[in-house]
């Protein structure tokens, strides 16, 4: 009995008299030390569960900005190839170069641990199911797909962000795609929040960002010629590279592994191409 209830018998009794155990035992806490408390945690859940354990982490990149980003980092991987055989992890994140820069740094805490893998995007079976939906709502009213195809493209392939222009033309009965999307872009909620992302940056920033939007090379000739006509700026490769440096961080900018520097967000990519440059800062 004592074995089954895992915890000592005080009494015993024979014949009729009753038996007696004693106060079930305490858990042990968990270690104070944020790295002994995870190793406790993933070992807990996997004994309890009796399965392998799938830890999903979103926007690990993150991870890099903070105080101890690096010591947090370091101990993640640390359980990871303790428990190896008990916890397995999958990594996500918004930022490609952030992830890419993670994972490849030589000498930091998760070089050449993971595999980096492109999430595929989504085919025309997503865009026929948002086409049908329309149709549904709207009888007799068809969206055409191979626009809906185009338009997906243009926004970069993002699935909730494309759901939400087919919400807003459903709204609007509308079946033109590309007026959809124009309405989209000079919605008042959509314009806040591009301005309130331009004020958040140093003016210097914000006027590399719209060279990059609009197709110039931050770091040729021409963009700096360009920067110099803005009054106050002197520009050199040197501040460029160091505002490039901070976009990337933001989030805003990323470096993919062919080509140049892309804006993220291509909507707001488009917004800051008909910016004008000395309107900007």
């Amino acid at each position: 009995m004592g074995r089954l209830a895992k915890t000592p018998v005080t009494k015993l009794g024979v014949l009729g008299t009753s038996l007696e155990i004693g106060s079930p035992p305490e858990r042990r806490p968990l270690p104070n030390e944020p790295e002994l408390r995870l190793d406790a945690l993933a070992a807990r859940l996997a004994e309890k569960s009796g399965q392998q354990v799938l830890l999903m982490l979103d926007e690990i990149q993150s991870l890099g900005d903070l105080l101890n980003g690096e010591a947090a980092i370091a101990t993640l991987r640390a359980v990871l190839q303790k428990r190896k055989r008990q916890l397995m992890a999958v990594f996500t994140g918004s930022s490609q170069d952030a992830l890419a820069a993670m994972m490849t740094a030589v000498g930091g805490p998760m070089y050449q641990f993971a595999q980096i893998i492109d999430f595929p995007v989504l085919g025309v079976e997503y865009l026929e199911r948002l086409a049908d939906h329309f149709e549904r709502v709207h009888r007799g009213t068809k969206l055409s797909v191979p626009d809906l195809q185009r338009v997906f493209g243009q926004i970069g392939c993002k699935p909730a962000l494309m759901k939400d222009l087919v919400k807003a033309m459903s709204a609007e009965g509308s079946t033109d795609v590309d007026l959809g999307l124009k309405r989209f872009m000079q919605d008042d909620r959509q314009l806040a929040g591009w301005r309130a992302l331009l004020l958040s940056l140093q003016p210097f920033e914000r006027a590399v960002l719209v060279m990059i939007a609009q197709g110039h090379p931050p770091l040729g000739r021409e963009t700096l010629t360009r920067l110099q006509e803005v009054q106050g700026f002197s520009p050199t490769l040197a501040k460029v590279r160091v505002a490039l440096d901070k976009l990337k961080k933001a989030g805003v900018l990323a470096r993919p592994l062919v080509g140049g520097y892309t804006i993220e967000d291509r909507l707001f990519a488009q917004y800051l191409a008909d910016l004008e440059l000395k309107k900007v800062v």
